[in-house]
């Protein structure tokens, strides 16, 4: 280990101690760098933060937070019908207001930024640890590590993480079936060996990594903080090393008939603390797959099922479920591949969220599917109906090209204005006669009006 000389720490001390005291002198939660809170349009942008938290501006930028308002997806929801409430959440002012949070009037670009969650409405900075050099930071510590900060605009999925109930063992996907890997190692992890798990996780917890490193890389005012346990700031639900093993799978079940393999697969949710997929708006999917691989590894064919949000077909907490896949492998297969994928707007794979490889050999009789490989029946056709015939050409000038249309009779249509003449000679009579004489009235009317068709007939 490199040790600093001496004249090194003791300057690093002075400077501390001046700029401590500087600030301590001035009056209530003033900065050095008044740009820092800044309000209305001069307001610190990203970019200026990096300045000093480059690494942590640097996992933003290529964050969902940093793109919350760009996407695509909300462009087009914006361009349409996409209300304020929307752009609240998706280009805040400041997540630590009291009341409903407020969209913010400019750079919405921005998504949200910095600003929206570590700028007070007060125009102070606030964080979950306390910072003393440019700019003092309000420590907020519990609210920070709380999912109630997420939820202040995640609300659908902060509120099935309310619902959720504390985990107090390792999920079984299979009643005889010991805990897997991923669950084992997170008894582990957590010191513990069969018994309850301590507490709920929070959002922060699976959706920020930890990271050892100092509040600012801009010297000298690095050398003022020791390196502390934090979080990153990529907001990840793609990021393997929190997401790995939340859903857990496992084939329960393989046959084969005339129709072709059946897989009977164990579907569970069972490290994450809401459903999956999660959201209340756009599409959220997670798809569960199953490839058939033959002796090489190379996929044969595969099947997939969806969980969609909008469907109400997501896993809840803790939810275990049963899935029958049927498919026709056009030659020998060995084992399964299972997979639950998150699936993108455009039908690609976002992150894998769970998975393994199962045998076949042990499940079912090998030497019935090898005879069975290539004689499934083709799916049912779809019957066809009756070819309608083609209308009859008609000679040219005939006036009836269009076979669908046939012009009613002259005789019809002159009989028809009779009808309409005298129901409007009816309306005018009635309009300008005594009540005492509408009952003759109505009876000549019926009485024209038998005739009329009456004389039409005998035409």
């Amino acid at each position: 280990m490199t040790v600093k000389p001496l004249w090194v720490m003791l300057s690093t001390a002075v400077v501390a101690t001046a700029v401590a005291s500087v600030v301590s002198a001035l009056p209530g939660c003033s900065n050095l760098r008044m740009d820092v809170v800044a309000d209305g349009p001069q307001r610190m942008d990203p970019e200026g933060c990096a300045d000093c938290h480059a690494a942590i501006h640097g996992e933003w930028a290529d964050s969902p937070h940093a793109r919350a308002f760009s996407n695509a997806p909300f462009q087009a929801e914006l361009a349409t019908h996409a209300p304020d409430r929307c752009v609240r959440c998706h280009a805040p002012l400041s997540v630590l207001a009291d009341g409903p949070i407020a969209a913010r009037p400019d750079r919405r670009e921005q998504g949200v930024n910095c600003m929206s969650c570590h700028f007070t409405t007060d125009c102070r900075m606030a964080g979950p640890n306390p910072a003393f050099d440019l700019h003092p930071v309000q420590p907020q510590t519990k609210f920070y590590r709380d999912s109630a900060m997420c939820g202040r605009c995640h609300e659908s999925t902060y509120a099935e993480w309310l619902a959720a109930p504390t985990p107090r063992r390792p999920f079984r996907l299979a009643d005889d079936a010991p805990p897997t890997a991923v669950q084992a190692g997170e008894l582990a992890d957590a010191g513990i060996k069969g018994a309850a798990i301590p507490a709920k996780p929070t959002c922060q917890e699976c959706h920020m990594a930890e990271v050892t490193r100092r509040q600012t890389d801009d010297p000298p005012f690095n050398t003022l903080h020791p390196a502390y346990r934090g979080r990153t700031h990529i907001f990840s639900a793609t990021d393997p090393r929190l997401i790995d093993g939340a859903i857990g799978v496992e084939l329960l079940r393989a046959s084969a008939d005339e129709a072709g393999l059946h897989l009977v697969v164990a579907v569970a949710n069972v490290r994450a603390m809401h459903s999956v997929p999660t959201g209340s708006f756009g599409h959220r999917e997670m798809d569960l797959i199953a490839r058939l691989e033959d002796a090489d590894g190379t996929v044969v064919c595969e099947g997939r099922q969806a969980f969609l949000a909008d469907l109400n077909t997501a896993l809840a907490p803790g939810e275990r479920r049963e899935v029958e896949l049927t498919l026709q492998p056009e030659r020998r297969v060995d084992q399964v591949r299972l997979s639950a994928q998150r699936i993108g707007r455009d039908g690609q794979t976002v992150a894998t969220l769970g998975g393994g490889t199962a045998r076949l050999d042990g499940l079912l009789d090998m030497d019935d599917l090898t005879r069975r490989v290539g004689h499934w029946p083709a799916p049912a056709a779809v019957a066809e109906s009756p070819a309608t015939p083609a209308p009859a050409e008609q000679p040219p000038g005939s006036g009836q090209r269009n076979s669908g249309f046939h012009p009613p009779p002259v005789g019809l249509i002159r009989g028809a204005w009779n009808d309409v003449v005298a129901v409007w000679a009816w309306a005018n009579l009635r309009a300008a006669t005594p009540a005492g004489v509408e009952t003759a009235l109505v009876v000549v009317l019926i009485l024209l009006l038998a005739f009329s068709r009456d004389a039409r007939k005998r035409r």
